[in-house]
């Protein structure tokens, strides 16, 4: 997408299956227009190493002040990262495993 061509830009579940999580967030940031939003949902940060392989996961979810602070990077203001209480379930050869969720958003500047 050309730079600052989009008013909004949401991310479901693809941070953890990112190279590098910071340039995706900035790369997103890159297309917004001024004042543009993001939102994004993913996995808090957890210990189920098995998901790399599984399904692909490269990172174990993040922390909150983390994706606060890679949206900072980012250029975005009025940055909100909250831990939510729902999560995403996953059946996989080790059982089912229930890890806890967090929604980001963000202004770009």
């Amino acid at each position: 997408l050309r730079d600052a061509s989009v008013d909004a830009v949401i991310g479901n579940m693809i941070l953890h299956h990112c190279l590098n999580p910071d340039i995706a967030v900035r790369d997103m940031a890159r297309v917004l227009v001024p004042g543009g939003r993001l939102a994004l949902s993913d996995l808090q940060q957890h210990n189920h190493e098995f998901l790399r392989k599984e399904h692909a996961d490269r990172w174990l979810g993040f922390d909150v002040p983390q994706v606060r602070s890679m949206l900072a990077r980012a250029g975005f203001g009025e940055i909100r990262v909250e831990a939510l209480e729902s999560c995403c379930s996953s059946t996989a050869e080790h059982g089912q495993v229930k890890i806890p969720m967090f929604l980001a958003s963000g202004r770009r500047r």
